[in-house]
């Protein structure tokens, strides 16, 4: 009894394991590497919007350089947008996102 009891839990945890759904990505998408420079005096928060989406990026201190990554963006063709703190600075750039990194610089 003990062994049948046993070969039936078995069998439950095995297929309650495999009902479970699992999500398989075979192709993440492109990965494009772009560097921001900000020659300002002032730190700017930075966005993306590739047409379908926009996200923030994260931020670039004061005469500083950062390196951001887009992993799979809508489009090759991404607009970059800063802005300072206080939103008396905005900057929108158009990029082409290319395999080598493209670099875009925060002037007014």
């Amino acid at each position: 009894m003990r062994k049948a009891a046993a070969a039936l839990l078995m069998s439950l945890i095995v297929l309650t394991a495999c009902s479970r759904g699992v999500a398989i990505e075979s192709e993440p998408g492109p990965v494009y590497v772009v560097g921001v420079e900000n020659p300002m005096s002032h730190a700017m928060d930075v966005w993306f919007d590739d047409g379908v989406q926009t996200a923030e990026l994260g931020r670039v201190d004061a005469r500083s350089t950062r390196e951001f990554v887009i992993a799979a963006p809508a489009s090759s063709v991404v607009e970059i947008i800063a802005r300072d703190d206080g939103r008396t600075h905005t900057v929108t750039r158009r990029v082409q996102l290319t395999s080598g990194g493209a670099s875009v610089v925060l002037t007014p």
